[in-house]
């Protein structure tokens, strides 16, 4: 199942990012910072995705798209994978200063 509840896309967010906070106060760094590699290639991932879908087709109109043509507000994969991929941040992801 590709798409779900609000609700449920909200909740696994704010546990991300209370995730995040735990990392920054446990780390005692003053900041957190997504690695440009790992943002690159997740967002990447999320664009040859949506542009398999129906909604993201390039001859298709829709509201899903912003004025470039980029879907930026539909997730194209499983909620099991969107719990899985919020569940806890990973360290490695982020730069710490």
């Amino acid at each position: 199942m590709i798409n779900g509840s609000i609700i449920y896309f909200s909740e696994c967010g704010v546990r991300y990012i209370l995730s995040l906070v735990e990392l920054l106060l446990s780390s005692a760094a003053g900041s957190i910072e997504i690695r440009r590699d790992v943002h690159d290639e997740f967002n990447a991932r999320v664009d040859a995705e949506n542009r398999a879908m129906a909604w993201g087709w390039s001859d298709v109109s829709s509201w899903y798209k912003n004025d470039l043509g980029r879907v930026a507000q539909n997730w194209p994969f499983t909620l099991l994978e969107y719990w899985q991929r919020t569940k806890q941040a990973d360290a490695g992801d982020f730069v710490l200063r």
